[in-house]
């Protein structure tokens, strides 16, 4: 895998890093590009997901498998346009996708951070969303839902949202808050239903909010050199305690 330089975020201004205002004009409706920068915290990314969650794959597989992710991200930025497509779906489809939009936006003043079209497998994310502490970590998110598809890791939800919270935890984008109370034992193991005909598991409502809590419990609670390993075998299908037995950390 080609190395890249690490951001160097301490150039910028310490409030610099923040919640990017609603993008204006013809490119939040019908697209634009994402900037230099996005795409290098793309493909930094992209090498974070493939250290923690594909070493157990031969060398040459990891390359390819490098090359299809980067692929597979989208150089337009994602736009209303593409928030509310759905190809070959019908007006109803449609609808429901635009009511889906404008609630999201009228509850957080800005358009999804990220997402994946169901029929292409494009990746589109939010442009500029390198420079915003809400939506930095999001092509780490839509990349474990891809290794999912992939069969590189068998379970991607809620822990999508979980790797998410957590890379920027430990970057220093985000600290951890009062507001994200302890997961209750049962939700560790908390799966949701698969979609019906298909392999690949719902990403429900409930499922953000619990991979925010067990990301916040991580991070907390484990030491550092082994929150990620923790992260993988959650993803391979352990259960909460089949993992910290697994990591000889039984007392957590």
């Amino acid at each position: 895998m080609p190395k890249t330089k690490p951001l160097n975020y301490l150039f910028l201004k310490e409030n610099e890093l923040l919640e990017m205002p609603l993008t204006k004009g013809k490119k939040f409706s019908f697209g634009g590009r994402l900037s230099s920068r996005d795409f290098q915290e793309i493909q930094e990314q992209i090498n974070f997901a493939l250290n923690v969650f594909a070493k157990e794959i031969k060398p040459e597989l990891k390359s390819f498998l490098e090359k299809k992710l980067i692929k597979s991200f989208s150089k337009n930025a994602l736009s209303i346009s593409i928030a509310v497509k759905e190809k070959n779906g019908s007006t109803e489809i449609q609808k429901k996708n635009e009511i889906e939009l404008y609630n999201y936006m009228k509850k957080t003043g800005n358009i999804y951070m990220g997402l994946i079209d169901d029929n292409t497998g494009k990746i589109y994310l939010r442009k500029n969303f390198s420079l915003d502490r809400r939506a930095v970590s999001a092509p780490l998110h839509e990349i474990l839902h891809v290794l999912q598809k992939k069969k590189v890791i068998n379970i991607d939800v809620p822990f999508a949202q979980t790797a998410d919270r957590l890379y920027s935890l430990e970057k220093g984008f985000i600290k951890p808050t009062k507001k994200i109370r302890t997961p209750k034992d049962f939700e560790f193991d908390r799966i949701p239903k698969k979609e019906a005909g298909s392999n690949e598991l719902k990403e429900p409502q409930w499922s953000y909010p619990l991979g925010n809590r067990i990301s916040q419990w991580v991070y907390i609670n484990l030491p550092a050199d082994i929150r990620w390993n923790y992260i993988f075998l959650r993803c391979k299908g352990k259960t909460h305690s089949q993992a910290l037995n697994e990591l000889n950390f039984v007392n957590a």
